[in-house]
């Protein structure tokens, strides 16, 4: 499959990363945020309220009714991470359907506390929950990470999920080596590693994602070549 964009070590697929998964190498860690199935319960993280051009139908996610696309995914990347590590979020209140979906590999977990808490008539979350998944004969991280971790949201002007890049700049720095990011959103993960100067593969399947990602990236290559980009114009991003 052709990458959507591919430069200095940082590659995005604009495609259902169940097409493309069985086609990668091995990599060290993925590090994702994937749908948290919360799309059809009332409040999902008031997003749709919020952000929405619709009424609650609006600013919704690709895959964001259940956990069946995460299900679908897991067994790819046990494939493409053995031996390795998998940090992924979810949402608190589908915690017993994501262990259930992630079965053995699940060890332990981490608290992002944003600092802010979300809309709510009954719990206003203010935190979210990232999975710590073992596979195989896993290396040792580099560094162990605290269990709580307190950084303030940058808002959501690309996504309504979008992480803060520091955060995503500790957990990428847990164990060295290749990052994937199966569900890429607009591409925080990828902009971390290239901060860090780790090569990472990132997937998405909205192509309007996959081009504010791009845009992400090219803005950090200042005097490099230009990028590999399928379907724009190079100077549109820039």
């Amino acid at each position: 499959m052709t990458p959507y964009y591919e430069h200095a070590g940082i590659t995005i697929y604009n495609c259902d990363c169940r097409e493309v998964l069985p086609t990668l190498p091995k990599v060290d860690l993925v590090l994702t945020d994937p749908p948290y199935g919360t799309q059809l319960l009332g409040g999902g993280y008031g997003r749709r309220q919020l952000h929405s051009v619709d009424g609650r139908n609006g600013r919704t996610i690709t895959g964001d009714c259940d956990l069946s696309v995460l299900t679908d995914t897991v067994p790819a990347l046990v494939r493409i991470t053995d031996p390795g590590w998998l940090l992924a979020f979810y949402a608190p209140r589908k915690t017993p359907e994501f262990i259930a979906s992630v079965g053995p590999l699940w060890i332990g977990e981490i608290i992002w506390d944003g600092c802010c808490p979300g809309l709510g008539y009954t719990v206003r979350y203010q935190h979210e929950s990232i999975a710590v998944l073992r596979v195989g004969n896993a290396p040792r991280p580099v560094a162990p990470i605290i269990s709580v971790i307190r950084e303030y949201g940058e808002g959501v002007d690309f996504h309504p999920h979008q992480k803060p890049i520091a955060l995503m700049k500790k957990l990428a720095a847990f164990i060295a080596g290749t990052i994937l990011d199966p569900f890429m959103g607009s591409g925080t993960t990828l902009r971390a590693a290239k901060d860090l100067g780790r090569r990472a593969i990132g997937i998405e399947i909205e192509e309007r994602y996959c081009e504010i990602a791009a845009n992400r990236l090219s803005q950090e290559v200042l005097c490099a070549p230009p990028a590999k980009v399928r379907g724009s114009e190079q100077g549109s991003l820039l």
